[in-house]
């Protein structure tokens, strides 16, 4: 069954997203948290020298679901702190943001989640590429290739999209 959602607000840098009925869960896993708290994470889009983006697949529940790298945000870490940690984590990357593009919000009624999560237009400044914690593989794409995975995270068509109207 496909999520019922409103969506208050869909472009620019703010989306919010209203859900009554589970979707895929991306956010829930991705930050974790108990039930009951509005949890706060930040993600990187990434680009190479070609204009690729770096996406990753998850290793951990939800198994195959492609994402941007990122994770949440530890109690007093900035939401830029908290992507250089989470991408060095996942990556191996060191990183570099650039500009906060969007911040998306996620209401699940029905699984009692609230999350807000903060996505960063990033350079890479160094480091080995090698998946690790929550990623169990590491590719550029180019936009395009990207719109055609299947498994996409629920969070990745609204940031490419902001992307792209940047």
């Amino acid at each position: 069954m496909q999520p019922l959602s409103v969506v208050a607000k869909h472009s620019g840098l703010w989306t919010r997203e209203h859900r009554f009925e589970s979707g895929r869960g991306y956010c829930a896993y991705i930050m974790g948290g108990e039930q009951n708290a509005v949890r706060a994470g930040s993600a990187a889009v990434i680009r190479d020298s070609e204009g690729r983006i770096l996406i990753g697949r998850r290793a951990v529940k939800p198994i195959g679901i492609w994402v941007l790298p990122g994770g949440g945000i530890d109690f007093g870490e900035t939401s830029e702190e908290a992507v250089v940690r989470e991408v060095r984590e996942e990556t191996g990357l060191e990183i570099r943001p650039l500009k906060l593009i969007k911040v998306h919000e996620l209401i699940d009624m029905k699984n009692m989640m609230h999350r807000i999560i903060f996505f960063y237009l990033a350079e890479a400044m160094g480091g080995e590429m090698k998946p690790s914690g929550d990623m169990g593989e590491l590719r550029w794409l180019t936009l395009d290739e990207i719109d055609k995975l299947d498994n996409l995270g629920d969070t990745v068509k609204p940031v490419l999209d902001r992307l792209r109207q940047l």
